[in-house]
């Protein structure tokens, strides 16, 4: 089973911000778009994939902050992305690109609190 992220961010996640955010991890990393989609994967330089980022959607209504966690008391995070790393991808890594991606969006990322600690070690 895939661990789940969330980005929730003011601006929508796309290419621009997940290029930047990939190339200043590790400017090895490849990026390709999945079946026709807007979903896009970041994978390591052989080749396996890291994680698969789906397209941004907007929130078109408030969410109770308890729906979507204590943190989650920001009403200017108007957009909610998934994205999912396969379970032998590095948490770290992951943790690392999507901080990166949330921040260039202006937002942050939720995620599995445990896996997200395991991640800072």
């Amino acid at each position: 089973m895939p661990h789940e992220y969330i980005l929730q961010t003011q601006l929508p996640v796309g290419l621009p911000e997940i290029l930047l955010a990939a190339n200043s991890v590790d400017p090895d990393y490849g990026i390709r778009g999945i079946g026709g989609t807007d979903t896009l994967q970041i994978s390591l330089p052989d080749g396996l994939p890291l994680v698969t980022i789906l397209p941004s959607a907007e929130l078109s209504r408030r969410v109770d902050p308890i729906t979507l966690g204590a943190s989650a008391t920001e009403h200017s995070e108007r957009f909610w992305t998934e994205a999912l790393a396969p379970w032998e991808s590095s948490p770290r890594d992951v943790a690392v690109l999507l901080e990166r991606v949330a921040t260039a969006c202006k937002g942050r990322v939720t995620a599995n609190r445990q896996h997200l600690s395991e991640s800072r070690s």
